[in-house]
């Protein structure tokens, strides 16, 4: 989808159409550079613009049933793998801990010590 140019004063955009248009074009750049850090920050838009008519283009797609479906199922199944790892932390901790750096890993591990659980009812005992 192409938007109109809101730096043009020859098309038939309403002024607040104009600000609105501008806006959504500069949070969508944002949004492109988030995914591509090689796009620098503009500064002067409307020369850009000329040089580069591709700002205008906005990539709208509508959703397919099957990727909808998809996204479902995929909100479930996290939803799924939250409950066990809440469930039974014991068995996915040593997983956990392998996906961290060596020094996050010996943190987490002291960590984990510092906060075992104590019987009082054996300190009693003794």
């Amino acid at each position: 989808m192409m938007f109109k140019n809101p730096y043009k004063m020859d098309n038939d955009l309403k002024p607040e159409e104009r600000t609105l248009l501008k806006a959504v074009l500069a949070n969508l750049y944002e949004v492109r550079r988030t995914f591509n850090p090689r796009l620098k920050e503009i500064v002067n838009i409307e020369k850009y613009i000329e040089k580069n008519p591709s700002y205008l283009q906005v990539p709208l797609m509508r959703a397919s049933t099957a990727t909808i479906l998809q996204r479902t199922e995929n909100i479930k199944n996290a939803g799924k793998n939250l409950a066990k790892v809440a469930l039974h932390p014991e068995k996915y901790w040593d997983e956990f801990v392998e996906k961290l750096m060596p020094e996050e890993a010996e943190e987490m591990n002291e960590g984990a010590e510092t906060l075992s659980l104590i019987n009082n009812f054996e300190k009693q005992q003794d």
